[in-house]
């Protein structure tokens, strides 16, 4: 018998980062054994580090999407003792949709001869993968521009003077500007309570047409956040 440990070299792991599996492998025989080969078998999306990124896709059968990474390794090793080999691996493409992280399975073979015949043995490893901040930043760049555009519609209705472009672009221009800023605070912050979770597209998205739409001020309402600075007052009536 071996016994096979893994570890995953990053805590955190987004759409588009690089990342290590470790294999170790310890001889627990009797004898010296030879490892002949390391298998990683990890769903579509994943790719060596070298590679091109596909998209990360769950929803097709596993037996049409696994992708499999071989390495022949030919390595004797002693009663008890260990060696550690290392997957070099790219989490798919940073564009994605999925809200929330996407947990894979992926699955470790370690062939090997022990003197008498060829065994394999078997372990999984489970990934959660989260959205990029670059999705995220995007989300909220387009909600900046959709939440400008619906609040400028809104005023033409009684005002038609203010829908002329010289003062709706550097509305636009800001309101990006200030949506973007937005989501660089929103995800450093730990301590956030509310319905939007700003961690994907969606939640990006949603928080851009707030700041378009009521401003910055506003969306910082909406968040509870009362210290960048000073505490947030109330309108003036």
């Amino acid at each position: 018998m071996i016994s096979i440990k893994t570890m995953i070299s990053n805590k955190s792991i987004r759409r588009g980062d690089l990342f290590g599996i470790y294999v170790e492998i310890i001889n627990g025989n009797p004898e010296e054994i030879t490892i002949k080969r390391i298998t990683l078998t990890a769903p579509m999306g994943f790719s060596k580090g070298s590679e091109p990124s596909p998209l990360l896709d769950q929803k097709l059968p596993y037996s049409k999407i696994a992708y499999v990474f071989q390495d022949d390794i030919d390595r004797k090793i002693a009663k008890d003792d260990g060696y550690t080999h290392n997957f070099l691996l790219r989490a798919g493409f940073w564009w994605g949709t999925n809200p929330k992280p996407d947990t894979h399975i992926v699955l470790i073979t370690v062939e090997y001869n022990d003197g008498a015949s060829d065994t394999q043995e078997f372990t999984n490893v489970s990934i959660s993968i989260f959205p990029s901040f670059s999705s995220m930043l995007i989300g909220t760049i387009a909600g900046g521009i959709l939440g400008t555009l619906a609040n400028s519609q809104l005023i033409s209705r009684t005002n038609v003077e203010k829908m002329n472009p010289e003062i709706v672009l550097p509305i636009l221009f800001v309101n990006i500007i200030l949506s973007f800023i937005a989501g660089v605070i929103l995800m450093r912050r730990k301590d956030v309570q509310s319905f939007i979770t700003v961690e994907d597209f969606w939640g990006g998205l949603l928080m851009g047409f707030v700041v378009g739409y009521v401003g910055f001020e506003g969306l910082l309402r909406l968040f509870g956040i009362t210290d960048l600075g000073q505490p947030i007052s109330a309108p003036q009536t």
